[in-house]
């Protein structure tokens, strides 16, 4: 009897230190909020206060972090909290208040059994990149900016493991992606409205002018810096929404995603990223020869019969963007980008071990830049040379360690049955994958999101459904120790 006020005590200190914390991060936000935002006061507050009241939600109920990560994500180039050189934005505020979250969870015994599971392949491949900018780091041509760039790779590398830890089951999966499609819906809809009025002042746009100061493109980025970033969302969002619609047991599910999956490639489309439509098209191939077998033909017929109607119908500004892939001569882009690599090859035969320093790539480019590529391009497009580039051969290596581990997920998940999900995880991130090849996404929210799914594709069960495999319905696994103390532990009772 002695021990029940002990524990009610115990209980009742955490209580209170959990809502002092929650208290303190409000009107921590609060004063963020009204130093750095420009929203106007009422805003400021609103904003505020409604995040706060997710944070508290998020103590409660640790495993909808990944879900407030999710749809934070665009908004990581947009709308800082804090100014330069220590920028804090919603995504990452939030990021911290799910680790702390998650770690608040952990008091409780079914909670420390799940985090004890053991760590997949691709869970500790997952570290690489971080190690490799440590290593980079003594090194470093401008040491501050690696310092603040492997910070900035520690944070994602804790977004990467939340995800793999809490996304346990195949419902929280497809909740999850279901949810990520939803935003990508969202996203196409601004970037509408962006194309059809770039003027209005609404998010990031990219506007290319002709000569006379006539407007040739707009390219809307909606929250992103750069276009290409949301095209890689959208693209992300189409495929995931395609594997699923394939696999759809109605003809309303069907339906639903088809639109999703129409609604993103439209977004896609106005993006003019021509990276982003290489990647959709190696995506769809994937797509394609892992849908089943009773809807393949169907579905790569009309897939061919879309895309030659889409070149019929496309403007011809579509059309020059698409040719000017092979461009090396009138295209400054392409010709910058085919130059870029030369002189990144060049950068790693003299900095082969410890690289330039993560970050510091463009303190070293000007004096390898070739003739003819645009003096305001600095930075590197080409990510798995530009790991080597800037991380040395620890970066090479995490690169290595990072493939061989979605290989071994995906072999291993696959002798125990893909589902739908995992379908659409190997389109989706074939497509960021290839588009590493034309864009620097070391920092990109969505290939970590991807990633860490992916890591924790063996582990994940699916007692909470069936799952299909090339649209065969296969027994429900049983669920794994682990994702079972997960799945009852990080939930208060």
């Amino acid at each position: 009897m002695s021990g029940a006020p002990a524990n009610a005590g115990t209980r009742r200190l955490a209580d209170v230190t959990f809502w002092t914390l929650m208290a303190g991060a409000a009107l921590a936000t609060v004063l963020a909020f009204k130093a750095e935002s420009g929203l106007a006061e009422p805003l400021r507050i609103t904003a505020a206060v409604l995040l706060a009241v997710a944070l508290v939600i998020m103590f409660r109920k640790p495993e909808l972090g990944p879900l407030a990560l999710v749809a934070l994500a665009p908004l990581t180039d947009y709308g800082a909290l804090t100014g330069e050189p220590l920028v804090i934005t919603a995504f990452s505020a939030v990021l911290i208040a799910s680790v702390g979250a998650y770690a608040w969870g952990l008091r409780r015994a079914e909670a420390k059994a799940a985090a004890r599971s053991p760590l997949e392949p691709l869970e500790l491949a997952l570290l690489g990149p971080l190690l490799a900018a440590l290593w980079s780091l003594p090194f470093s041509l401008n040491l501050p900016k690696t310092a603040l760039q492997s910070g900035r790779l520690l944070l994602l590398w804790l977004f990467a493991v939340l995800v793999a830890r809490l996304v346990a089951t195949e419902n929280a999966l497809r909740r999850l992606l279901a949810l990520f499609v939803g935003v990508g819906c969202a996203l196409s809809v601004m970037a509408a409205v962006q194309y059809t009025a770039p003027d209005s002042g609404f998010g990031n746009v990219n506007i290319v002018q002709a000569g006379g100061g006539a407007i040739a493109m707009v390219r809307p980025a909606v929250f992103y810096k750069d276009p290409n970033f949301l095209a890689g969302y959208l693209g992300a969002a189409a495929l995931v929404a395609l594997a699923f619609a394939l696999r759809a047991s109605t003809l309303r599910a069907a339906s639903l995603w088809g639109l999703a999956a129409a609604a993103t490639v439209g977004g896609l489309a106005l993006t003019f990223s021509r990276s982003g439509w290489v990647g959709l098209v190696c995506g769809l191939l994937v797509v394609t020869f892992t849908a089943p077998a009773p809807r393949r033909a169907a579905f790569a017929i009309g897939l061919a019969l879309v895309l030659a109607a889409g070149v019929l119908a496309a403007p011809q500004r579509v059309l020059d963007r698409v040719t000017s892939l092979s461009d090396l001569e009138s295209d400054a882009s392409i010709t910058t980008r085919y130059l870029m690599l030369g002189a990144t090859v060049e950068i790693i035969r003299d900095h082969w071990a410890f690289g330039t320093g993560l970050g510091a790539y463009d303190v070293a480019y000007p004096k390898y830049r070739r003739a003819g590529a645009l003096e305001r391009i600095t930075r590197p497009h080409q990510l798995p040379l530009a790991m080597w580039a800037e991380m040395g051969l620890a970066g090479l290596a995490a690169e290595i360690a990072l493939l061989g581990g979605l290989a071994v997920a995906f072999a291993r998940r696959r002798r125990t049955g893909m589902t739908a999900a995992d379908m659409a995880l190997a389109a989706a991130l074939t497509a960021l994958l290839v588009e590493t090849l034309f864009q620097y996404y070391l920092y990109f929210e969505v290939l970590w999101l991807f990633v860490a799914l992916a890591a924790a594709a063996p582990r994940r069960t699916a007692q909470d459904g069936p799952g299909t495999v090339s649209g065969v319905t296969s027994r429900p696994r049983p669920p794994t120790p682990a994702a079972a103390a997960a799945r009852a532990g990080m939930t208060e009772p």
